[in-house]
């Protein structure tokens, strides 16, 4: 049937390129477009082989379904295989190698990942990075006196880098601070993720050696003062307090 179909329409192509070319006079029309002869044999006149064309036509139809349908099943079959390929080879890869962990993104960087000062020249190292290990919080301090950022990740993971010594952040110093440090850190960390507005977020560090010094000559002079008998009225008694201010 779709044979039949196709000479039909390459026949109408025909017929259709000779009337652009030449327009046929009206009493040859019926001849040269219609050939009775050439049609004869596909008419189909007897209502029982009309029947049986039907049955075969429907035949074709279902075989020609049939056949769409186990083209697409095999398509579907060969990209599952690609795709199960693909999976295989990147597990066989990670297979040898230490640095793979389940349901994280891994990756191994070495001398030849960086471009760019500082150079890295320790040979091959693994990263593993997820949203659980990528999601930190950091403390950048820059005056006369630090130069450091402190970060506390998610899982638990310090870091700190004095930027003085270390510009490049080759080596966490989070060891070489002490306790009461380490927890001032995490105070003023823990405020600023709680706080709002420049007012309230604004921190402010004071020099602890000069504070105690000045501290201590204050009170070295208050000490001279109460010896020569020039301290402040809140050392002389109610009734000198009143009288000075007679």
């Amino acid at each position: 049937m779709i044979k039949r179909l196709k000479q039909q329409l390459e026949e109408l192509k025909t017929i259709r390129k000779q009337l652009k070319k030449v327009k046929p006079h009206k009493n040859q029309v019926g001849s040269d477009l219609y050939d009775v002869n050439a049609y004869s044999k596909s008419c189909i006149c007897d209502p029982e082989d009309q029947e049986r064309f039907n049955r075969q036509h429907l035949k074709d139809e279902r075989r020609q379904r049939r056949e769409d349908l186990k083209r697409e099943r095999q398509q579907r079959k060969e990209e599952h295989i690609k795709k199960m390929e693909r999976k295989m080879r990147r597990k066989t890869k990670f297979e040898n190698m230490t640095c793979n962990a389940e349901k994280m993104n891994c990756f191994t960087q070495d001398n030849n990942h960086w471009k760019t000062p500082p150079l890295w020249t320790e040979g091959p190292f693994c990263f593993c990075q997820n949203a659980n290990n990528n999601t930190f919080w950091c403390l950048r301090t820059i005056n006369d006196t630090h130069n450091f950022l402190y970060c506390e990740f998610v899982t638990g993971f310090i870091t700190y880098y004095d930027l003085r010594t270390d510009p490049y952040q080759m080596r966490n110093a989070v060891y070489d601070l002490d306790y009461g440090t380490l927890e001032k850190l995490r105070m003023t960390l823990n405020k600023l993720r709680s706080c709002k507005g420049s007012k309230d977020c604004t921190v402010r560090y004071r020099d602890e050696a000069g504070s105690r010094h000045q501290h201590k000559q204050r009170a070295v002079s208050n000490l001279r003062l109460i010896r020569h008998g020039k301290s402040d009225h809140r050392w002389n008694s109610r009734k000198a307090t009143n009288d000075r201010w007679k």
